[in-house]
């Protein structure tokens, strides 16, 4: 099964990886020994950008085994890009060839040990197997990371 329903972790034993796309407002994540892989993604020109960024840092922060992609250029549509991304992964998760599994830093898009991945859960991103590393870090497929050019629109500081 490959579902999942943000803010509630329905059946974890079941589910063996997801994708959400741009939800609006997100329950934070709770630690649980079943950790489902999982894809967060948003468009940068979606308002929901800054709550998706949030959930996927929480998550990140509770140990869970997930991905942020953020889409350039993008409000709160499809994309066609990102849909074949999401069945590889998926596919890579469900084939029974053996895998590696990958942690990679979000805004250097670089691989990252492990050991990394848990002192900085929040800067890293895991993948299913090193042979996703090269779409995911492509900049022609436009999946942007946290970084400078996923931009996020902050107000000004109001002081009285």
């Amino acid at each position: 099964m490959l579902a999942y329903l943000p803010g509630r972790e329905w059946k974890p034993r079941q589910v063996l990886a997801w994708c959400a796309y741009s939800a609006q407002w997100w329950e934070a994540p709770k630690r649980n020994p079943q950790n489902p892989a999982g894809i967060v993604a948003c468009g940068e020109e979606d308002h929901r950008l800054g709550a998706s960024l949030i959930y996927f840092k929480q998550g990140r922060a509770a140990g869970k085994p997930w991905l942020w992609v953020c889409l350039p250029r993008t409000g709160h549509a499809g994309s066609g890009l990102l849909d074949d991304f999401v069945r590889n992964y998926f596919s890579t998760i469900l084939s029974q060839s053996p895998k590696t599994p990958t942690w990679v830093d979000i805004d250097r898009k670089t691989f990252v040990p492990a050991s990394e991945a848990q002192v900085y859960p929040s800067l890293t991103a895991w993948l299913p197997s090193g042979e996703l590393f090269e779409l995911w870090a492509l900049d022609e497929v436009h999946f942007q990371q946290h970084g400078s050019r996923c931009r996020m629109w902050v107000p000004p500081e109001m002081k009285d």
